[in-house]
Order: structure tokens, then C-alpha cells, then sequence
């Protein structure tokens, strides 16, 4: 009986030890050597940009108090064979200070997500930028620094003024719709179909009336 016994531990200590190996073996197999580190596709390169459409470059024009608004749809990269997701890793964002191309990140002016940065909608990736100032843009590769595209953003600082006159666009009597909701565009103001909106904010009020108190009250205060 001691001898079956001996045997069937022999037998087990040897089919443990086979599994031990064997395990051994696969782990080997699955991870990485030793420094050699996990293999991550470089990204892509690029090689060629154009524009996306007429009307994503090179030249913008905007107008506002104090800041206007800018976007575009990122350019094609490498005649359409790769997405911006592709290469976005190898696209910088210069801006030409006195004269010089100066990458983006470095300048205090502009703050990623506060005043610049990109946006994707629909499939489409493309960027958007909040300036005080005309500015060029140039968007490059890293690896290839002469594949670049450069954009102008023109600004015009419109000044504020004080309204002098009144011409309604819509009115005097609006319909409500069948949800209740009533609406109209703003008035020409000064005679001037140009002035817009944030040139006069300052100095327009919007007063409804009020049955019970027979008076005009600021719509700010009214419940």
C-alpha cells in the first residue's frame, strides 16, 4: 500500500510540475522582453494638407466688440489617406509673432479651451479660435516642416454708441406659436442696418407690461 501511495504523489508532483512549465512557456510567450516595451504603431506622418474648402481657408473676416469668433474644418491631410485622428500627433499650431512662427503652446496669450482649440462634429474635426486681434495662423507637420498651411484671421473692432433711433423689423403684433413661444428679430438701430447688436447692448433695456401695476417693468425683474 505505501508504494501506491508513494507512486500516486510521485504522479502528481509530476503532472504539477508539467502545468508550472507549461504556464511558464505561454507567459513568456505574452509578455513584452525585457526593455524591449509594448509595441505602439507610430502615428502618421504628414506628408501633404490642403485646405479643406473655399470656405476654410486661407483668408477670415470678422467683425465684434472687442473679440470676434473663428473656425474651420481641419485641412485634408496626405490626399485624404488619413483622418485628422490619425495625425493629429504630429501637427503643431504656430502663430506668427513679430514676424516669426512661434508654436501656440508657448504663448500665455492663448489658453487651450478658453480662447483656442478643436472641436469634432459629425466626422468632421476642425478648430476654433476667440481673437481680439487679425492674427496668422499656421498649422505644420513636425516631421515634415516645409508641409504647411498658413490661415489669416482679419478683425474689426466695432466701437460702441448710443441708440438714437428705433426702426422695428418685425411687428408691432406678434402671433404666438401653438407651443406658446413668440419671437422677433431686432430693430435697425440709428438708421443703420449695419450697427449690430453688441454695439448698442449696453444701452437697451427691454421693459413688459404689466397689467396688474399699469406699468412698464424691466423684464430683468420680472417673475
Amino acid at each position: 500500500m505505501n508504494r501506491i501511495r508513494n507512486a500516486t504523489k510521485v504522479t502528481r508532483r509530476g503532472i504539477g510540475l508539467l502545468m508550472a512549465v507549461l504556464v511558464f512557456a505561454v507567459s513568456l510567450l505574452t509578455i513584452p522582453a525585457a526593455g524591449s516595451g509594448q509595441v505602439i504603431a507610430a502615428p502618421a506622418a504628414i506628408t501633404s494638407m490642403a485646405y479643406f474648402s473655399p470656405n476654410d481657408g486661407p483668408v477670415f473676416n470678422g467683425s465684434g466688440v472687442g473679440k470676434a469668433s473663428y473656425g474651420f474644418v481641419a485641412p485634408i491631410f496626405n490626399d485624404g489617406a488619413n483622418t485628422w485622428d490619425e495625425v493629429v500627433d504630429d501637427l503643431q499650431i504656430n502663430v506668427k509673432v513679430n514676424g516669426v512662427w512661434t508654436d501656440i503652446d508657448s504663448l500665455t496669450q492663448f489658453v487651450y479651451n478658453v480662447n483656442w482649440g478643436n472641436w469634432s462634429d459629425g466626422g468632421f474635426n476642425g478648430y476654433w479660435f476667440d481673437l481680439t486681434q487679425s492674427t496668422e495662423l499656421q498649422l505644420v507637420s513636425r516631421a515634415n516642416p516645409q508641409v504647411a498651411l498658413e490661415y489669416t484671421m482679419n478683425f474689426t473692432n466695432l466701437s460702441t454708441t448710443n441708440i438714437t433711433a428705433m426702426t422695428a423689423t418685425q411687428g408691432p403684433e406678434i402671433i404666438a406659436g401653438v407651443t406658446g413661444g413668440a419671437g422677433f428679430t431686432y430693430p435697425s438701430f440709428n438708421g443703420d442696418p449695419a450697427i449690430t447688436y453688441a454695439q448698442i447692448a449696453d444701452d437697451l433695456k427691454m421693459l413688459i407690461w404689466s397689467d396688474d401695476t399699469s406699468t412698464w417693468v424691466d423684464v430683468d425683474n420680472n417673475a
